[in-house]
C-alpha cells in the first residue's frame, strides 16, 4: 500500500490539513459509507448504488490512510496491529471449522 503512486499525495494531502480537519472529514465520511452501504443492501439490483458504495470506500480509505500516516508516521504500530487482528480472526475462522 505504501509503494502506490497515491500514498505520497495521500501524505501531502495530510500534511497541509492536519489531524483535526482529516478526523472530521474521516467522520463524514464514514457516514456517507454507512448509508451507502445501506441503500445497496436495499436495493442490491441497482448499478448505481454499487458505484456510489465503490466511490464511498474509496473515500474512507484515503481517510483512514490519511489518519494512520498522521498518527503513526514513523513507528509502524498500527502495521503490526493489524497483523495480529488478521491473524486473531484466522485463528477464530480455524476453531469454527473444528
Amino acid at each position: 500500500m505504501n509503494n502506490s503512486t497515491y500514498y505520497p499525495k495521500v501524505q501531502k494531502i495530510a500534511e497541509h490539513y492536519g489531524y483535526e480537519a482529516q478526523s472530521r472529514q474521516c467522520i463524514e465520511e464514514c457516514a456517507e459509507l454507512i448509508f451507502a452501504i445501506t441503500k445497496k443492501d436495499r436495493e442490491p439490483y441497482k448499478v448505481k448504488r454499487l458505484i456510489d458504495l465503490k466511490e464511498e470506500l474509496a473515500d474512507v480509505f484515503i481517510m483512514v490512510l490519511q489518519l494512520i500516516y498522521i498518527l503513526d508516521r514513523n513507528e509502524r504500530q498500527i502495521d503490526g496491529l493489524i497483523e495480529q487482528k488478521i491473524n486473531r480472526q484466522l485463528e477464530r475462522m480455524k476453531e469454527i471449522k473444528k
